[in-house]
């Protein structure tokens, strides 16, 4: 929203609304797009935020920092840019700003195939998206190949162990928190 103090009205009541009592009666709120949406150059949808940092943290992220003062436990990275970089492939923005800065603790998840535009090469698209702090990856075409490169990096060292540790951690916590583990299996539970 161009009105951020709105935006900040609202978060915690819809992610109220979102998670219910989560253990099967809502489901995990996920905030996004991580960041700079609404700043692009004219518009233009996946542009580029030419903004200041001040303007970036003062009308983008504060929206987020209210959203996971409200137990938002999911950040989804935008495919957007800021300054001419992917905030995919933004270790400052997602890993230094979103999660130590902000102290947020749940997870980032990537958009739809969104790691695919940082690079013309998709093996190192994978480990500047990891690198860079996102946790989960949407892949639904690609998700063999990105396996596979990934446990190279992870082979190679250019992904460290710490990373990926940090990650799953992440998820799990996630995962533990919305009661995912203590519910029957979908097909066993009972929807009202």
């Amino acid at each position: 929203s161009q009105e951020p103090k709105l935006v900040k009205q609202y978060a915690p009541h819809i992610i109220e609304g979102l998670h219910g009592k989560l253990f099967g009666e809502g489901v995990i709120a996920c905030v996004k797009h991580w960041v700079g949406d609404g700043a692009t150059s004219h518009g233009i949808d996946q542009g580029d935020a030419n903004i200041s940092w001040q303007e970036l943290n003062k009308t983008h992220i504060s929206p987020f920092t209210t959203a996971i003062k409200s137990g938002a436990m999911t950040v989804m990275a935008s495919f957007s840019s800021w300054q001419g970089h992917k905030c995919h492939g933004h270790k400052y923005l997602l890993t230094d700003i979103l999660k130590q800065q902000l102290d947020f603790s749940g997870m980032i998840i990537s958009d739809m195939n969104g790691i695919d535009y940082l690079n013309d090469d998709f093996y190192l698209s994978v480990a500047q998206g990891v690198n860079a702090g996102i946790d989960m990856f949407m892949m639904p075409d690609n998700w063999q190949q990105f396996i596979k490169h990934l446990l190279n990096h992870v082979e190679l060292g250019t992904v460290s162990m710490v990373r990926i540790n940090d990650a799953v951690r992440r998820i799990l916590s996630v995962k533990l928190a919305s009661g995912l583990f203590s519910q029957p299996t979908p097909s066993k539970r009972i929807f009202a």
